[in-house]
């Protein structure tokens, strides 16, 4: 099935932040591999499940920034954030991130 592309509603927001955890989540486990349990991984990126929310939360609330979600069957299974440069004639992709299940 196709998706539905649509513009980001706040009702989107703990689909979208939950959607971009799993989506993340094994990149941050390849990353602690890599690092090491404690060191590095700790200092930078101990709480990355709340920095991550975090990011995409604020994603949403820049000027100038457009979200779009995708959809199948009401389910968000990705979602854009980006910002556009009206004046310039530009955009420029904040956050992209897609279902682990539909990429």
């Amino acid at each position: 099935m196709d998706p539905t592309i649509r513009t980001f509603d706040a009702r989107d927001q703990d689909a979208v932040v939950a959607l971009s955890i799993r989506a993340w989540e094994p990149v941050f486990a390849s990353l602690q591999q890599v690092l090491g349990e404690s060191g590095v991984f700790a200092v930078l990126y101990r709480d990355w499940r709340s920095q991550q929310a975090d990011a995409v939360r604020q994603a949403h609330e820049g000027v100038g920034m457009r979200v779009q979600v995708a959809e199948i069957d009401s389910a968000v299974v990705g979602f854009v954030a980006a910002h556009l440069h009206h004046d310039d004639g530009i955009g420029e992709v904040h956050r992209i991130v897609i279902d682990p299940d539909h990429q």
